[in-house]
């Protein structure tokens, strides 16, 4: 077999950077998946998770949008390499289509989209030192993120597109909004902030909390707009979205093309305990 040289070893880091698959690398060098991922070692990866020095864009929109989704779905660890990682649903295409855009319009880096053979679960996952600690500029939680995340500062000190990206962001994913809007977290302090950011766009929400202590789980902090407000805020979700360049509504993104109502969903929220 020829020799791997140091330029051929340097377009595999290339082709791999953009595809981030080694049968593409197979492809286009003629080399063996096997011998690729020789040379594609952990030395290599950590080099190329490393090379994200700063955003590509300031927009707030996008950040915002990014920060949302993240505090909503996202998740990160070091695992001998510095790991981002959104939870997801493989059916829901659209939406980790848009999800995977964000990241690279904000960072220029391709994630990986990883779907559960046995389950309807999907991950995009990524790798990179500096994503890693991006959160952190915006962010405050502890080790059990779910339960802590939060933004970092008050809600004040923040442009008025990237509270409206937030918003976004945290509707698509652990919003609902169908008939009405509802968002639901364990996050005391999360909800506070999806609360107050909804107060500052002119709408009046509702706080609920669900005890569940005789369950021996946290309580659950949900946040509701009536049915009028709902339908005007599912307005500027897409117009958001149109800001962001996507070609798909909230509806589309969330519950896919056909969408229907589920009123026991909103019932459940009538029946909690009124903050």
């Amino acid at each position: 077999m020829k020799r791997v040289s140091t330029t051929e070893i340097k377009r595999f880091i290339d082709i791999y950077r953009k595809s981030r698959s080694l049968r593409e690398i197979s492809r286009q060098t003629g080399r063996s998946p096997n011998t690729i991922k020789k040379y594609l070692n952990k030395k290599i990866e950590l080099k190329l998770q490393n090379n994200i020095v700063k955003v590509k864009t300031q927009d707030d929109l996008l950040v915002g949008t990014y920060v949302g989704l993240w505090m909503g779905d996202g998740t990160q660890y070091y695992d001998d390499s510095y790991v981002v990682k959104f939870c997801s649903n493989k059916k829901q295409k659209d939406l980790n289509e848009f999800i995977s855009n964000i990241i690279i319009r904000l960072f220029d880096k391709k994630p990986w989209l990883i779907n559960d053979k046995d389950t309807n679960r999907a991950y995009i996952k990524l790798k990179s030192k500096f994503i890693y600690y991006f959160i952190y500029e915006y962010c405050s939680f502890d080790k059990n993120k779910t339960l802590t995340v939060n933004l970092k500062n008050n809600i004040e000190s923040y442009p008025e597109d990237f509270l409206r990206g937030v918003i976004l962001g945290l509707s698509l994913s652990d919003g609902y909004l169908k008939k009405r809007f509802c968002f639901n977290s364990i996050s005391k302090n999360l909800s506070l902030n999806a609360y107050s950011i909804l107060l500052q766009m002119g709408y009046n929400p509702y706080i609920y909390v669900h005890i569940r202590s005789k369950w021996k789980w946290h309580d659950l902090h949900m946040i509701s707009l009536r049915t009028e407000e709902s339908k005007t805020l599912l307005v500027e979700l897409n117009d958001i979205l149109q800001k962001l360049g996507s070609n798909k509504s909230f509806q589309e993104l969330k519950y896919g093309p056909t969408v229907t109502f589920n009123p026991h969903h909103v019932e459940s929220f009538e029946r909690s305990e009124y903050v």
